[in-house]
């Protein structure tokens, strides 16, 4: 197993299965199956997000970005329209770790609801302006179908079992 992200070579690094947003092109060969939505949104520690009312707020905070996707602020203000003045920024190599960040009181993150879940449900983040779509999904991806594909099609059943929940928990919390 190895994490990663980008395109998938299924031949040249002797992968059998990936799981991929779909945010560059898939290799045609792949079998691919949806999974979930991705959905976006600021998190910060809940005592921060008092001071968050609209974009006035937001440019009052250290926004916290990504390395590994360093275009999610602007793709945020894009979706919700919110537009914020220039704020102190600091960005950080994942999002793991600028989650950390923002549970600390850094800052605000702008973060997947598909990662910063656990930390809301712990109450370490909440999210003032809940989650949006910003038009990517996650697939898996196989060498063959999954009706092909026994072990292939346990997996891609309980994988949305277990993301089901990724459509629709998506609300301000």
């Amino acid at each position: 197993m190895s994490a990663g992200g980008g395109p998938v070579f299924f031949e040249r690094d002797d992968i059998y299965l990936a799981i991929r947003r779909d945010d560059f092109p898939f290799p045609e060969e792949a079998s691919r199956t949806r999974l979930f939505a991705e959905r976006i949104g600021p998190v910060c520690r809940p005592d921060l997000a008092t001071r968050l009312t609209g974009a006035a707020g937001v440019s009052q905070v250290v926004l916290l970005h990504t390395d590994t996707r360093p275009q999610a602020w602007d793709d945020w203000r894009r979706i919700t329209g919110m537009e914020a003045e220039p704020t102190p920024q600091q960005t950080l190599e994942h999002f793991y770790l600028t989650l950390q960040a923002a549970a600390a009181g850094v800052g605000v993150a702008i973060a997947p609801y598909a990662v910063a879940r656990d930390d809301l449900e712990r109450g370490q983040l909440v999210a003032p302006f809940g989650f949006v779509p910003d038009g990517t999904s996650y697939h898996l991806l196989s060498r063959q179908s999954p009706e092909q594909d026994g072990p292939v099609r346990r997996l891609t059943a309980w994988l949305r079992a277990k993301t089901s929940q990724l459509e629709v928990d998506s609300e301000p919390v």
